[in-house]
């Protein structure tokens, strides 16, 4: 005899294959595969139609079977129900509050058809929400190259805003990635403020770079100042270069261009690099009145280190740390847009030490990363000892 069924029956049978698969759901009850994948569609289609009219009655055991099944599926209904209870879009946006909804149908439990009614989503736009497609890399290059070339001003925040406005899928970290790989920048305003100020009275030194031969690491060092552009002023960065290595061995950040400034990056380079010894090292600088007050001078002949100077009117005498300068610039800061100081410094920070000393291939030392060719100097000086 053809075996019939209730509606219930039908009902919680398509409520466990919430839970287990096809093949699981009708090898319990002995059920064939095409029939209970016609239970499930026609229930998708319309739960309150579904399964209408009455089979033949079923024996005592399965019936309270049957009515522990709607008793667990009515809990998860009821779990789900707290949670949208709960879920208030607030001040988020239309946009942002719809694609809540979708991520409930996601992760909801129940059958998608009746989480889709609950929350008043059409299933067709559910599906196309969860099937749509994710921007391919040379699709969003091409349109981070069209957004830069008509805004040139704009940094990696505002092309992910933009791409997002496009219907782009894709967060702000894979925007820097990706201008990163491209060499996309942002082209500043051509305002700079003033790092330099050779007007003072204080003592100059002689410029010692001429027929200079730098053979190794602590013979001669380069310091310099430039600014970091924040969202609401700038900051100022001095840094100190071995040139024989190009490491930054020294550095720092102030919201003020002041001796102090200075000083701490000489405080850091002495302090990492006097194991070294400093003997015959010289320190160059440009004529500015940080490098030439009393308080820097006395620094650097309390440590041994001789003291240059560039002469007036040539800033390629301190090529070296112009070229650290703008490397941190186009490889970091023009692609950050720092909100505030501790954004600026904690990035900074992780560029000098993580990438431009540790990892960065320096064309100028056979492709290296200056961490790596100072470890080979100390060995091979280690090793002559």
């Amino acid at each position: 005899m053809k075996r019939q069924f209730t509606a219930d029956f039908k009902r919680s049978i398509v409520l466990e294959l919430e839970g287990k698969t096809l093949t699981e759901v009708c090898r319990e009850h002995s059920l064939h595969p095409s029939t209970v994948s016609s239970w499930r569609s026609n229930y998708e289609q319309n739960p309150q139609e579904a399964f209408k009219g009455h089979g033949n009655l079923w024996k005592p055991e399965a019936k309270i079977a049957q009515l522990e099944r709607i008793i667990g599926a009515l809990h998860v209904e009821n779990e789900f129900l707290k949670k949208l209870f709960k879920f208030t879009p607030g001040k988020t946006s239309r946009r942002s509050a719809r694609e809540k909804r979708y991520k409930m149908i996601q992760d909801s439990t129940l059958p998608i058809s009746s989480t889709c009614a609950v929350l008043d989503i059409k299933r067709s736009s559910y599906y196309a929400w969860k099937n749509r497609e994710q921007p391919t890399s040379s699709d969003l290059i091409s349109s981070i190259h069209q957004i830069a070339l008509e805004f040139p001003g704009y940094g990696y925040r505002r092309i992910t805003a933009a791409l997002k406005r496009q219907g782009k899928l894709i967060n702000h970290k894979r925007v820097l990635k990706l201008m990163r790989e491209e060499h996309i920048v942002c082209k500043r305003k051509s305002f700079k403020p003033q790092t330099t100020n050779s007007n003072h009275s204080e003592p100059l030194y002689p410029n010692l770079t001429s027929n200079l031969a730098i053979t190794g690491l602590n013979q001669f060092w380069v310091a310099d100042i430039t600014y970091i552009l924040l969202a609401v002023w700038w900051a100022y960065l001095a840094a100190i270069i071995d040139r024989f290595s190009r490491k930054c061995v020294g550095w720092a950040l102030s919201r003020r261009i002041d001796t102090s400034l200075c000083e701490d990056a000489l405080d850091m380079a002495i302090t990492k690099r006097q194991a070294l010894g400093m003997n015959g090292l010289i320190h160059h600088s440009d004529r500015g009145v940080q490098y030439a007050s009393h308080a820097y001078v006395n620094r650097l002949q309390a440590a041994g280190i001789r003291i240059s100077m560039t002469q007036t009117g040539n800033p390629r005498e301190n090529a070296f740390a112009e070229s650290f300068f703008k490397t941190l610039k186009v490889e970091e800061v023009y692609l950050r847009e720092y909100q505030d100081f501790e954004e600026a410094y904690r990035n900074i920070k992780q560029f000098i030490e993580d990438v431009y000393n540790a990892k960065r291939l320096h064309s100028s030392i056979g492709y290296q990363p200056p961490d790596e060719l100072e470890a080979e100097v100390l060995k091979i000086r280690l090793h002559s000892v």
